[in-house]
Order: structure tokens, then C-alpha cells, then sequence
């Protein structure tokens, strides 16, 4: 009850102990508000098949393409699971058919829930489709630019580099150089940052681990709280709308109006449960993983 299963598999491996232990820290402390809250790294193996309608499951990809690909694969497979659950049991009910996904999701990811309990002859059936999928690629960017040099990207940087290259030409003797070399020594900075990019970030200094952690978290999060609110809250916070994983404080956490609104929707949701007689497992044994790699 109440779990958020951060699935563990080679993508996340691929990151290093320091960084997904950061990213597990920093979840617990945005959802530290909601009371008998876990938040569990698991691997696929150890996921319940029974999910309950106030757990949440987030998967991260490498790529901000990936995001798309994943959802569809997880929500199609989702359906084909508890179709496989339901009909084992005999039971007279049938999903509503796939819909492929085709609009780019929001920045850093996607989360979709649709957890309802229908009534199926003298039995109340409880049905849990759930998933957040976050991007690698979109926390990295994060991180480099939020740590790089005057904050610039390397595009910004290397424009900077030619504007201050072309006034330098406006100087004469000993100025000119000066400003030359400045121009390029700036540039220098950014590129040896931004090259950074190329390398796995398990091998970065601690401190941008510790903050690549800290912006996957945050996306961990913001996805995990589409499985219980599904809108984006107008107020801001982590759960608006693009919401800035770093370098913004107020978007740190949830808003406390947010808040309030996630913790009532996890007692709706448990209140809703519990009027169910049989519980299906959205990951059946003997079916393939929604969130396969």
C-alpha cells in the first residue's frame, strides 16, 4: 500500500550507486509529506503482481525519445496482462482497447494512471493500469547546464565566444589580445564542461553526481504524482506545468495545496478499494514485463 516501485534495471545501473542513491533520498524527501508513503528501488522480478490503487511505478529511459516507445509498450502490455488475468478467472469483462500514443510527452516524461473497481455479476473487480516513464536525457541536460560555466549551453557559449571575438576587433595592440584570449579562454571552459556530456556520469566529480541524482529524482517524482493527480497543478511547484528540476526553489518540492490534493486522492483511493471482493494483478505470472527494456 502506498508504494512508488522505481524499477531497477540496466539503464539505472548504468548510473552508479551514488547517483541512484541520491535520486532515492531526494524522492523520499519530496513525498515525506504523505503518511505510510514508501518508495522502493525494485527489480522487475520483485514487482508485485497485484498493484494497489495507491502505488505508482516510474521507469527511467535513456533517451527523451524513449519516453513515447515506452509508454505505449507498457500501457499495450499492461492491457494484454490483465486481459491474460481476467479471463483466467472466467470473468465477463473486457478492456477497453489499446490507443497508441503519438503526442510528445512533457518535458522529462509521462505518467498515466486508470485504476477503477467494476461490477461484475455478484463480485466488485478492482483493475489498476499505472506507469511513469522519466527521462535520463532530459536530467543530464539539466544537470551540465545548470552547473555549467555562466549557466550557458555550449551554443550560447560559443556565440558569446564569436560576439566578444568581434568586438575585439574594434581594439588595438595589447587590448585586442587581451580580449581575444578571454574570449577564448571562456569558451574553453564551456567546452571542456559540455564535454562532460560524452562520458558516463558515474566518472563525474561528486558534486554533479550528487546533482544529476537530485534533477532524476525530481522527475521521478513529478511522474509518479500523475498516477495519483492526474493534471498538472496550476500553482506551480513540482507538479506544474514544465516544472524547472533545478535552480528554482519553489519548484523543489510540491506545492502545499498539491500536497494536500495527492494526500486526498490516496484516501479516495484506498476508500475505493476497498469496496472490491477480487483484486486483478496487472502483472500476472506467466506474462511478459510491461517495462521491459
Amino acid at each position: 500500500m502506498r508504494t512508488l516501485f522505481i524499477i531497477e534495471d540496466a539503464i539505472l545501473k548504468t548510473f552508479g550507486s551514488t547517483i541512484t542513491t541520491k535520486m532515492l533520498d531526494e524522492v523520499k524527501g519530496i513525498f515525506s509529506f504523505a503518511p505510510k508513503f514508501t518508495v522502493l528501488m525494485t527489480i522487475p522480478d520483485n514487482l508485485p503482481e497485484r498493484i494497489d490503487f495507491t502505488d505508482s511505478i516510474v521507469k527511467v529511459v535513456a533517451k527523451d525519445d524513449d519516453v513515447t516507445a515506452m509508454q505505449n509498450q507498457a500501457e499495450q502490455q499492461q492491457l494484454r496482462s490483465i486481459d491474460f488475468a481476467i479471463n483466467k478467472r472466467k470473468l465477463n469483462v473486457r478492456m477497453a482497447a489499446f490507443k497508441r500514443n503519438s503526442a510528445k510527452p512533457e518535458r522529462g516524461g509521462v505518467g498515466w494512471q486508470a485504476k477503477e473497481v467494476l461490477a461484475v455479476g455478484s463480485q466488485k473487480v478492482a483493475l489498476v493500469q499505472t506507469g511513469g516513464i522519466g527521462s535520463c536525457e532530459t536530467a543530464v541536460t539539466d544537470t551540465l547546464t545548470f552547473l555549467a560555466p555562466d549557466k550557458l549551453t555550449l551554443k550560447e557559449a560559443a556565440e558569446r565566444r564569436d560576439i566578444k571575438l568581434s568586438r575585439a576587433r574594434l581594439a588595438h595592440g595589447k587590448d585586442q589580445e587581451d580580449k581575444i584570449t578571454d574570449a577564448n579562454a571562456s569558451f574553453e571552459k564551456s567546452k571542456k564542461h559540455w564535454a562532460l556530456q560524452d562520458t558516463a556520469p558515474k566518472s563525474w566529480p561528486q558534486s554533479f553526481q550528487d546533482t544529476l541524482g537530485i534533477a532524476l529524482g525530481r522527475i521521478v517524482a513529478h511522474e509518479a504524482r500523475h498516477q495519483y493527480v492526474a493534471p498538472h497543478f496550476d500553482a506551480g511547484g513540482l507538479g506544474g506545468e514544465s516544472a524547472e528540476f533545478l535552480g528554482v526553489a519553489t519548484s523543489e518540492k510540491f506545492h502545499t495545496d498539491d500536497q494536500k490534493n495527492i494526500v486526498g486522492e490516496l484516501a479516495k483511493f484506498e476508500t475505493t478499494q476497498k469496496t472490491a471482493t477480487l483484486h486483478i494483478e496487472t502483472f500476472p505470472k506467466g506474462q511478459a514485463f510491461a517495462f521491459k527494456e
